[in-house]
């Protein structure tokens, strides 16, 4: 028997996270090839429930019991709804193999968790799902995501994550590009693979013309409002997502993200609290705790978030890079080098001739080696390495931004047309 509950009531009552005046939850239990929905309306104001009701069903067809039930939960609560919100089919099935399909949730479970070990559980499951139906669209779309995902972890180089993805992507663009995954995947893969910011627009406001409740598509839209250096614009991007799908830690992580690069550094560092509450061991959160510690001139304390990011390879900075800069801003320079000699002999040793660029950038830049940090910067850039493409709004390249050089650093990098 397994059971899966949809939302957690309580809390969303008791705190009213999700900032709505009504909440739907239920859960669902599956037993051989029988299940049973159940679901209730609840006011968030006063706990007052609405409905509740329970579907029991034999899943023969997935997709034609989601969309029946959707659709009598729908009828229950339509006097809050707008008459034009009212659809015909709410599910789109997108296989008839409920196997295959069950095997693509799990994985989806697994990589919406935004580890580095749960994406290891993920990749297989969404590859499984392909072998039991190779037409079935989303497993090659977020495989295309996944592979992306594993090279910021530098798990894989950027040059393996652009062959991998492009056969994932190309699949996905021939079976259905039209769901917000595949939109997603595509523009996450203009972005940070092809570096094609026209693409890349174009997919993204299409792909929320279509699906504007899609939150994670705000997310996207704020990459390209940082590659531009508009960080304010890509803040509320970042709000916009996050007001869809506030318990999600990719929202709650990238709020946090949004208010760093903002300067608005305390209430950054409240959304990194609440991603380590859920997630303790989330590595970039850690990153910026430390970041955030170190504007703060808190060093220790700093140094005890950087210590703790595992494994040092990583998004968003390899932990030597975080920790050269702290012994930078405490005017240890002797170790500040070690940490960049340590570096270098990683760069030197590594299969991925470029994988480090981005990082030895950033501290050549701080040392003041200014000849040094743009022969990286441009190495990185020239090899579309991680998101050196952000180097407008990443503080660590500050020091470059009084150097006539730098101008060539952003005519290099681009910008994206968002008029």
């Amino acid at each position: 028997e397994i059971s899966l509950g949809l939302v957690g009531s309580e809390m969303c009552i008791r705190d009213r996270q999700l900032g709505v005046t009504h909440v739907l939850e239920g859960s669902v239990r599956k037993f051989n090839n029988r299940i049973r929905v159940t679901a209730q309306l609840i006011s968030s104001i006063d706990g007052f429930h609405f409905f509740s009701e329970t579907y029991d069903r034999v899943l023969e067809d997935v997709f034609l019991v989601q969309d029946e039930i959707a659709q009598k939960i729908t009828n229950r609560f339509k006097i809050y709804l707008e008459k034009d919100n009212a659809r015909t089919n709410i599910v789109q099935a997108s296989t008839d193999n409920i196997e295959a399909y069950d095997t693509y949730l799990r994985g989806l479970y697994y990589l919406n968790k935004w580890g580095d070990e749960e994406l290891n559980k993920a990749i297989p499951l969404f590859l499984k799902a392909i072998e039991m139906q190779s037409d079935f669209a989303l497993p090659y779309a977020k495989l295309s995501f996944s592979y992306i995902i594993r090279a910021f972890q530098r798990r894989i180089s950027w040059q393996e994550a652009k062959e991998k993805t492009e056969v994932f992507i190309q699949r996905t663009i021939e079976l259905d590009a039209d769901s917000p995954e595949a939109y997603l995947s595509i523009f996450v893969y203009q972005f940070f693979i092809k570096w094609d910011w026209q693409a890349a627009t174009q997919v993204i406001k299409k792909g929320l013309k279509l699906y504007p409740n899609y939150a994670s598509l705000y997310h996207a839209l704020s990459a390209l409002y940082y590659l531009n250096g508009n960080k304010a614009a890509a803040l509320r991007s970042h709000r916009q997502g996050y007001k869809l799908n506030p318990l999600s830690i990719e929202m709650i992580f990238y709020m946090g993200v949004g208010h760093f690069w903002n300067k608005e550094y305390e209430e950054a560092n409240n959304y990194f609290e609440k991603i380590l509450r859920i997630k303790p061991n989330y590595r970039t959160a850690l990153e910026y705790k430390g970041w955030y510690a170190i504007k703060e001139k808190r060093f220790d304390e700093a140094m005890s978030y950087f210590n703790k990011m595992t494994p040092q390879f990583g998004y968003h900075m390899h932990s030597l890079t975080s920790i050269g800069w702290l012994y930078i801003i405490k005017g240890d320079i002797e170790k500040a080098e070690s940490c960049l000699k340590e570096l270098e002999d990683l760069q030197i040793a590594s299969d991925d001739k470029y994988g480090l660029s981005f990082d030895l950038a950033a501290l050549h830049a701080n040392l003041g080696n200014f000849d040094e940090a743009f022969m990286f910067l441009e190495q990185a850039i020239e090899n579309k390495i991680a998101d050196s493409m952000m180097v407008r709004i990443i503080s660590l390249f500050d020091p470059l931004r009084i150097d006539p050089r730098f101008s060539k650093i952003e005519e290099l990098v681009g910008l994206a047309d968002l008029d």
